[in-house]
């Protein structure tokens, strides 16, 4: 049987732990369509949960797109020690082709920052639109132990993102629970 992913681990744990029952995985990736784990109820039933991810489409492709590599990020001829905020609609491939040349630019001026954290005269128009079209929404150029890197971020206005949790998650088994535990929900 398949390991399961992290998110399934962390869903059965949680399941486990504030309903008190056993959680399996039932998935063996042996057929398409299968949900992910059971929950054995007390009396021997079951209950069947897919564990599901509620993220931004756009951002999930900019990110395999951007970070799908396995290494660090480093163009010997920069600096380097970049790291950027991006629009999570930037244009991945022309990001990738131009992003390294447009640094080199940027170090030429003396330039360490960009967008919203920079001096409004740091930045020469040109290069500000430069960073605009290749939907950089800001970033720095810090000391680093890798010459030459560089690290992609994805900014998230507040209306691409979920809602509010509290700072330590503990309100997540009691609402898990919660909504488990009314039997209307079972199949949901």
């Amino acid at each position: 049987m398949p390991e399961l992913r992290a998110e399934e681990k962390v869903a059965a744990a949680t399941i486990a732990t504030t309903l008190g029952l056993k959680v399996k995985q039932y998935d063996d990736g042996k057929q398409p369509g299968m949900h992910d784990l059971n929950i054995i109820t007390a009396d021997g039933a079951f209950a069947a949960v897919e564990v599901t991810a509620a993220a931004d489409p756009d951002s999930i492709q900019l990110w395999k797109l951007v970070n799908g590599r396995d290494e660090r990020w480093t163009m010997p001829d920069l600096d380097g020690g970049w790291l950027l905020q991006l629009e999570p609609t930037a244009p991945a491939k022309r990001l990738l082709r131009e992003l390294p040349g447009f640094l080199r630019e940027l170090e030429g001026h003396g330039v360490t920052q960009i967008g919203r954290h920079r001096r409004r005269q740091e930045v020469p128009g040109s290069l500000e639109e430069g960073a605009r079209s290749l939907g950089i929404v800001s970033g720095n150029q810090s000391g680093t132990d890798f010459p030459g890197s560089i690290y992609l971020t994805i900014e998230q206005p507040h209306e691409r993102t979920g809602g509010v949790v509290d700072s330590t998650g503990s309100a997540v088994p009691g609402w898990v629970g919660d909504f488990l535990s009314n039997r209307a929900n079972a199949t949901s």
